[in-house]
């Protein structure tokens, strides 16, 4: 429940409605991009840099446990200029906080998520952008980005840098996760030097993926925690 508000204030819309007596796939958009803001109602705005992706809600109103499938067209809505689709998806679970690589190179797309019965999944799908780094989003909120204040890139010849600064803190209870991507190799991974308000952390760290196109680090907040710079 803690993931939850502050509420939206923008609906997300049933993508079913039509085709079942209770909807089982919801859709919203999240997006810094002015057009896309004034071409969806079911838009909500993130700070400047994030970038557009799609956050979808999975509902199993049967008995038995059931996949629902995520739409190809409803995953595009993170795609920019038509090029960002070749390179992958990152696939974040809110409820189980657990993060996945969707390989979606080419061809029609076929992600299929196993729901139990009487059951619901929140599941966020951001396109891999090759080359920078990201922030792929966090178990602060279910949206993965109305969490944060302030994002920037940055780095060097040599390296980079994500710069997180968030509006809202932990939940308090079990500790946050925030998850990043970082466009190195994974034998490379003992670079990354993460700041948590400021000061260098260097236990709170691990690598849950290794993807194509660089490596995906976990980060975990404890206490009162208003940014995070993760540098390489």
């Amino acid at each position: 429940i803690a993931m939850l508000p502050p509420p939206t204030n923008v609906p997300a819309i049933p993508l079913d409605l039509h085709l079942n007596k209770m909807p089982t796939l919801t859709q919203l958009i999240c997006t810094d991009d002015p057009g896309c803001l004034k071409n969806h109602r079911n838009t909500l705005k993130v700070a400047e840099g994030l970038g557009t992706w799609t956050v979808f809600g999975l509902h199993n109103w049967n008995k038995a446990t059931s996949t629902v499938q995520l739409p190809e067209g409803g995953i595009k809505m993170g795609r920019k200029h038509g090029s960002v689709m070749d390179h992958g998806h990152h696939c974040f679970y809110v409820w189980s906080g657990k993060y996945k690589y969707v390989n979606t190179l080419g061809g029609a797309l076929d992600v299929g998520v196993q729901i139990k019965g009487h059951g619901s999944e929140i599941v966020v799908m951001k396109p891999v952008v090759p080359g920078t780094g990201q922030y792929i989003g966090s178990t602060m909120h279910f949206t993965c980005g109305m969490e944060v204040k302030r994002y920037k890139l940055g780095g060097k010849a040599t390296g980079g840098e994500i710069e997180v600064e968030f509006n809202k803190s932990p939940g308090g209870g079990e500790a946050d996760i925030a998850f990043f991507f970082v466009p190195i190799q994974p034998s490379e991974c003992k670079k990354i030097i993460i700041h948590i308000n400021d000061r260098a952390s260097y236990n709170a760290h691990r690598v849950v993926a290794s993807i194509p196109e660089g490596i995906v680090v976990a980060v975990k907040m404890q206490g009162e925690c208003s940014s995070i710079n993760v540098v390489w």
